[in-house]
């Protein structure tokens, strides 16, 4: 069973307790009375790893993208839809009636601030350290990696819960809680009131601003830890939801110009997707065989020899033309369950439910140019640029595929049309659609449909209800 819990709970959270894998029912329920000090938890380079360690392990779990941060993206949009045959998981989000009293949404809300807090707790202590030499660039190089996900939880946190920036002509309106200090003393709950939008998109380039400084070098290392290039890319996607154009396309160039990636082969994209640390991977949330999501993964959630829930829409396969590898991510096949659908549009971008040692993918080199491309294609005189950026990812998927001649909303609609097709079921369509002001139709299996507005209530998700019930200072949702 799921535990659930509020911010003012979450903040006197011990620092030990982050170097847990997960936000146990005791680390949620810890009593802010016990005679601990937990200034000590964090006293030099190995417990500041531990710590980092814990940060990663939430970025795991079955709530975020594990499965939940994937998966109701994708079912919101008119990228994927439950079968008719299920396991009972996502079908208010499936049927557009979530509550706030929502599982699966109330499980993401507290990963996220789990994530958000427990950086909190690492930087704050980290901070207070001192080192020298080569001692003094790792810890640089954790509190960079901390900075970088309080980050990541920060906007993922924005995307899931609020409008998106530009909703108002100032992003006044209402974002969700900074939770920026955290305490360890039962005077250190407080009850926050949501900060703006613009506040919140603040912290969060400030935090990578902050992780690239601290950062020392482009030194190799493994695409599950955010580094130099995962921070950029991702304050690259940032600029891009905040409209800032030339910011967008200035970070993505610098990642794309490191040299450091490059896009899998057309006729190696199907078997190396999945390989851990393919050349074209910035960032991935590792899983091993000791350490994953088992039957709550997303592998197990998608595929037919698991519980195969989720499956694309007839309309995205669509899209797809015939020669496209990517077509192969979505198989036109049989539901493998009785009384299933026939045909059904099976998911195959995730295939392992052995050891469940597969990684998901969270930034890669192309969405990093598509990025670069509507930037570019959103400024006045870079089409050609923009057009050189799609054909790049367009020609990697299909060999077919022509170079656009378009410009203005045309080019940007075939830039929009071919990161529907590159990023399909990585959690990505919902806030595209939303950012972008596309109305959209919602596919269910059963020939049922829903019009989406962009941008209209339901279209974001509800704070759980138990935050806005212990806390009065923080205020719902319009339509929940």
């Amino acid at each position: 069973m799921k535990t659930s819990f509020n911010i003012a709970r979450l903040k006197f959270a011990l620092v030990a307790t982050i170097f847990l894998a997960s936000c146990s029912k005791n680390f949620l329920e810890i009593d802010p009375k016990q005679d601990t000090n937990a200034n000590i938890a964090v006293v030099d380079l190995p417990t500041m790893k531990a710590a980092l360690n814990g940060i990663y392990s939430q970025l795991q779990s079955e709530d975020y993208y594990g499965r939940t941060f994937i998966v109701a993206p994708e079912l919101l949009s008119n990228n994927g839809m439950l079968s008719v045959i299920n396991s009972a998981r996502y079908t208010n989000i499936n049927l557009n009636t979530v509550v706030s009293t929502d599982t699966h949404i109330t499980g993401l809300w507290n990963v996220l601030y789990c994530t958000a807090i427990n950086a909190n707790l690492l930087i704050s202590n980290g901070e207070q350290l001192s080192f020298s030499g080569a001692n003094l660039t790792t810890s640089r190089q954790y509190l960079g990696e901390a900075y970088a996900l309080r980050a990541l939880a920060y906007f993922d946190l924005v995307r899931a819960f609020a409008q998106p920036y530009d909703q108002t002509a100032d992003a006044s309106h209402l974002g969700v809680p900074l939770v920026l200090e955290s305490g360890i003393s039962k005077e250190d709950i407080a009850k926050p009131a949501r900060n703006t939008v613009a506040e919140v998109y603040k912290s969060i380039i400030d935090d990578l601003e902050k992780a690239i400084m601290l950062f020392a070098s482009q030194s190799p290392q493994s695409p599950s830890y955010l580094g130099l290039n995962g921070a950029k890319a991702l304050l690259s996607r940032v600029y891009l939801y905040q409209g800032d154009w030339p910011n967008a396309e200035r970070l993505a160039t610098e990642v794309i110009g490191s040299g450091k990636y490059q896009l899998l082969s057309n006729t190696s994209l199907l078997s190396n997707f999945k390989v851990k640390a393919n050349p074209e991977v910035i960032f991935e949330v590792a899983n091993n065989t000791a350490d994953n999501a088992g039957t709550g993964s997303l592998a197990y959630f998608c595929m037919q020899a698991g519980y195969g829930d989720m499956i694309g829409t007839e309309d995205l396969y669509n899209n797809y033309s015939a020669t496209d590898v990517r077509r192969a991510f979505v198989t036109k096949a049989k539901r493998d369950r009785v009384g299933g659908e026939n045909p059904a549009y099976v998911i195959s971008k995730y295939t392992e439910i052995s050891t469940y040692e597969e990684n998901i993918k969270v930034i890669r080199l192309a969405e990093v140019y598509l990025i670069r491309a509507e930037a570019r294609a959103r400024q006045i005189g870079k089409e050609s640029l923009a057009q050189d950026d799609l054909f790049l990812v367009a020609s990697r998927g299909d060999i077919n595929a022509i170079r656009s001649t378009s410009s203005g909303t045309l080019l940007i609609n075939e830039i929009l049309k071919e990161r529907r097709k590159e990023l399909a079921f990585e959690g990505h369509q919902l806030f595209d659609l939303n950012r972008t002001r596309t109305n959209w139709t919602k596919f269910r299996s059963n020939d049922g449909t829903t019009a989406y507005t962009a941008r209209s209530n339901r279209t974001i998700f509800p704070i759980p209800r138990r935050e806005t019930s212990l806390n009065p200072n923080i205020r719902q949702n319009t339509g929940y």
